[in-house]
């Protein structure tokens, strides 16, 4: 028997090792940007040398948005998918000493990737990762210089970007945007504004020393040797008549809460689904890509009827739809997911 005052103790002590335990998470990520400290997300990780995808098939994505990485040049994007909104092409380039610097290796997490390339004794990160409470994306890029001098580090970033608005249809295939966003004015020095006849886009970063000249963002980075430096550019995007959102978190918390939701989606998912324990732990990691598959598909979007919306699959801005025949990912463990969602689903499916 355990009296009222041992279990009220055992209770403290397990809130606080859950609550210490998220401060570590937390102190961690302040420390490095490029640790994802939740082991859920970890193990999940895929490297460049264990991905069979092709580049157009490689995406990172959450409930909201999903984006399309340029491996040809290290922190480019080519396209964002964001359901009705769609940047395709969004081809943002970023140029190292005036050319696009192929990504080396990359490491692909739910909700984010980190690219790594090289260029004249300069090693090059780029973390991307789309946030999930708003439609922007954040590269945090950090520069380190193996040299045994000095270097300036000048960096150019464009884009020639398409926007339109799909609100009443989105077919199966991902299909180009048709409306070209052109360059507006802005007061801010370090931000390109976009606009087309659907929304607005915005490419801004936190270094002073960029500015605007025309259709791109242009500075130099000096860096000692042995020295590392790290910026940081927004991608944001809206349609036309949405107000900004004013926030007055930082990067660092923006980036935490982007990968504490994947967390908290993937716990969840285990805790419904059940877990699988073998004596092979490929097989137990197996069946957890499994289930991050279905998380790919679901959506979570204001505009959208359903919250949450499940489609045939999606991450790559494909198969946003959905059949009531089909659902290719999801249809077998569904009703144990989220069987609310699964109820509304099948309903709408047979109103439509």
């Amino acid at each position: 028997m355990v009296n009222s005052y041992q279990k009220m103790g055992l209770l403290f002590f397990v809130f606080s090792f859950v609550f210490l335990g998220e401060n570590n998470c937390q102190q961690k990520e302040m420390a490095d940007v490029f640790e994802n400290c939740f082991p859920n997300v970890e193990e999940l990780s895929i490297s460049s040398e264990n991905c069979i995808l092709e580049d157009r098939h490689l995406w990172v994505s959450n409930e909201i948005q999903t984006v399309n990485p340029d491996f040809k040049g290290i922190g480019g994007i080519t396209k964002i998918y964001s359901p009705p909104l769609n940047l395709s092409p969004l081809q943002m380039d970023v140029k190292f000493f005036e050319r696009k610097i192929k990504t080396k290796q990359y490491n692909w997490k739910p909700g984010e990737i980190i690219q790594q390339a090289e260029i004249n004794g300069i090693e090059i990160k780029c973390l991307i990762i789309p946030l999930s409470s708003s439609t922007k994306i954040i590269q945090v890029y950090e520069l380190s210089n193996q040299n045994k001098e000095s270097i300036a580090i000048p960096i150019q970033i464009s884009v020639a970007p398409y926007l339109s608005n799909y609100d009443s249809l989105w077919i199966w295939s991902p299909r180009d945007a048709k409306n070209k966003a052109t360059l507006e004015y802005t007061p801010k020095i370090s931000e390109l504004l976009f606009k087309s006849e659907d929304g607005i886009i915005k490419i801004s970063t936190d270094n002073n020393n960029f500015e605007k000249k025309e259709n791109y963002l242009s500075g130099s980075i000096d860096i000692e040797a042995g020295e590392k430096k790290q910026f940081t550019t927004i991608i944001s995007y809206s349609e036309k008549n949405q107000k900004d959102e004013i926030t007055s978190k930082g990067t660092m918390q923006l980036i935490q809460e982007a990968r504490e939701r994947w967390n908290e989606r993937l716990t969840y998912a285990y805790n419904h689904l059940g877990r699988i324990k073998s004596s092979n732990a490929d097989l137990d990691l197996f069946y957890k890509r499994g289930i991050l598959s279905l998380l790919t598909c679901e959506w979570n979007k204001k505009e959208l009827l359903l919250q949450p919306y499940f489609s045939e699959s999606g991450i790559d801005g494909g198969a946003v739809c959905s059949y009531l025949w089909g659902y290719a990912y999801v249809s077998k463990i569904m009703p144990i997911y989220n069987s609310q969602a699964w109820k509304n689903q099948i309903i709408q499916g047979i109103k439509t």
